[in-house]
């Protein structure tokens, strides 16, 4: 559940992630020699962090890993976290067949959005959008927090 909701995760071994809960997220690589070599030394050598990596995320990708990690949950993505200017475009992604609407105002993948959520949400522009099936674009843009 943390994973889907960005919320803070502190993963431990090779291969593993980690998120702020914000915009940094940082990951070990995923070979055990190398992860074992930096934390276990040889020829007295100083122990030190193993290989990995970090991303710190932009707004922009905040803003899309929001909608489409939210739309994946059986929660799906909250009337509140949408801007209010993008009432078009939702309603274009759901006549599209990608989306559903829930009684309380939540927006969720249709069965068919379903079965495209990889392509579902995309990055164009620095805008999160919803993609349709005849191929254009719908932004979908999430408030700022």
């Amino acid at each position: 559940q943390a994973y889907w909701r960005r919320h803070a995760t502190l993963g431990v071994g090779p291969g593993a992630h980690s998120f702020d809960g914000a915009r940094l997220r940082i990951w070990n690589a995923a070979r055990l020699d190398g992860y074992q070599a930096a934390l276990t030394p040889a020829g007295g050598k100083q122990r030190c962090l193993p290989p990995g990596g970090i991303e710190r995320l932009d707004a922009p990708a905040v803003r899309l890993e929001t909608i489409s990690l939210a739309l994946r949950t059986s929660d799906g993505l909250a009337a509140a976290a949408l801007s209010p200017d993008v009432d078009g475009h939702r309603e274009a992604a759901l006549a599209a067949g990608l989306l559903e609407p829930a009684d309380d105002g939540r927006t969720l993948l249709s069965p068919r959005g379903r079965l495209l959520a990889g392509e579902i949400a995309t990055e164009t522009n620095g805008e999160a959008v919803i993609a349709g099936n005849d191929g254009k674009q719908r932004y979908l843009g999430v408030t700022r927090g």
